[in-house]
């Protein structure tokens, strides 16, 4: 089943998660991310992608709303994706 994607943009970590906190693990306080708000087949996640040079670029990470506004927040206008435009699951990434 495709997965939609009704925002995305770039985000800024502003408290590092710990020990994988929330799903997450390596992301740096300071640093900018690329992000998606995905609408799954139950309930909305975000997709947050690492830019480390090691970690290929369609890997990401998941994380709920409260999860991602714990750690992040959105600091480019976000854009909604075009039409037709989705996931069909592959890539890398935790759900």
């Amino acid at each position: 089943m495709p997965v939609e994607i009704s925002r995305e943009g770039w985000c800024e970590c502003h408290t590092e998660p710990l020990n994988g906190a929330g799903g997450l693990e390596g992301y740096n306080r300071g640093t900018v991310y690329r992000f998606q708000l995905c609408k799954g087949p139950k309930e909305r996640y975000y997709r947050v992608y690492h830019n480390h040079p090691l970690t290929p670029p369609d890997y990401y990470e998941t994380c709920g709303p409260v999860e991602f506004l714990s750690y992040f927040r959105e600091v480019i206008p976000c854009s909604t994706p075009s039409a037709g435009s989705g996931d069909s699951g592959a890539g890398g990434g935790r759900q």
